[in-house]
């Protein structure tokens, strides 16, 4: 499948590129927290991609000493889809349950100020 970018889409990707506009948001006062959570088994998106936007804005962050404004968790049983109709392993109740719970950590440090 190939997809035609539209001004629109451009811009838009331009918007949300976190890894383009790392030095960008490093400037901002306070500079804005980042949650990465991302399952290890997404077959859309490869969890070493993640990391390396992570790395990246950790770095960029580093530099006005901010650098615990940017987390990344990786769950390794979660894929892209989570269909919760479906039956599911231990081993993904499990990462479900772990997402929740730093989700909630973070929205708790960051959000609820």
């Amino acid at each position: 499948m190939t997809y035609s970018w539209s001004a629109a889409s451009e811009a838009a990707r331009s918007h949300f590129d976190l890894s383009g506009r790392a030095a960008e948001l490093a400037e901002k006062s306070p500079q804005p927290a980042v949650l990465l959570a991302h399952g290890e088994q997404d077959e859309m998106l490869p969890v070493a991609e993640i990391r390396a936007l992570g790395d990246r804005l950790r770095g960029a962050y580093e530099t006005h000493q901010a650098a615990e404004r940017v987390t990344v968790n990786t769950f390794p049983h979660l894929a892209h889809h989570l269909d919760p109709t479906a039956e599911t392993k231990p081993a993904v109740e499990k990462d479900l349950q772990l997402f929740r719970e730093a989700v909630s950590a973070w929205y708790r440090l960051y959000l609820l100020q």
